[in-house]
């Protein structure tokens, strides 16, 4: 069974290029991490882990056994301007690049999903606005958001989206109360309110 990841996580900010996973568009995970499509942004203000216990990286430690070095805080931001491709988040600071719009889904408990806030990436050698970033697989007790490329994936996955690979987070909409503007922000020609794939208004900053 995948690791759990837990709500929470402690955050960074900083400056720099970064790659936005929030609907990424992912492979079926081999050996615990899918491949994902991800948008490159131009450098700007974006949210990074904050601790070694946050992000995909830590989940990444934990399934290689410690053999990998857990980037977070300053030490992530300094090799994001580096020039290495790290996910971050957007939130309040919003996109500086291409996002296609997304939709969220609500998954039961322990439906496994892909967790790619602070997965390294490599640039895609096909498309220099493509990232493809390395996931790992994990799964949350309490049940679990994931985003879901609207403009793609939502009609090909009709009704049945939890069971393909997205990536996503715990369960907790209260969590989004913080982030009441990111949605305006990354996508101001919408009404404000982000929907699931079929239309519905998702309760951001309630219970579902």
């Amino acid at each position: 069974m995948p690791p759990t990841v837990a709500s929470g996580e402690d955050i960074a900010k900083g400056i720099a290029p970064w790659v936005y996973c929030a609907n990424a568009i992912c492979t079926p995970p081999v050996d615990g991490f899918s491949n994902c499509e991800c948008w490159i942004q131009e450098r700007s203000e974006s949210i990074g882990p904050g601790s070694k216990d946050s992000g995909a990286g830590c989940v990444e430690n934990f399934l290689t056994l410690g053999n990998i070095t857990n980037l977070f805080g300053d030490d992530l931001f300094e090799k994001m301007n580096e020039g290495e491709l790290y996910s971050t988040f957007g939130g309040k600071f919003g996109n500086s690049s291409f996002l296609p719009e997304i939709a969220l889904e609500l998954c039961e408990p322990n439906t496994p999903f892909v967790y790619c806030w602070g997965a390294k990436c490599e640039p895609d050698p096909t498309d220099s606005t493509i990232a493809i970033c390395r996931c790992p697989q994990v799964n949350s007790p309490a049940g679990s958001i994931i985003g879901v490329d609207a403009t793609v994936q939502c009609a090909a996955q009709e009704g049945n989206v939890c069971n393909y690979v997205h990536n996503g987070g715990s369960r907790n909409w209260s969590e989004w109360t913080a982030l009441e503007d990111w949605y305006d922000i990354t996508y101001p020609d919408s009404d404000g309110i982000p929907k699931t794939c079929s239309g519905e208004a998702t309760p951001v900053g309630r219970t579902w």
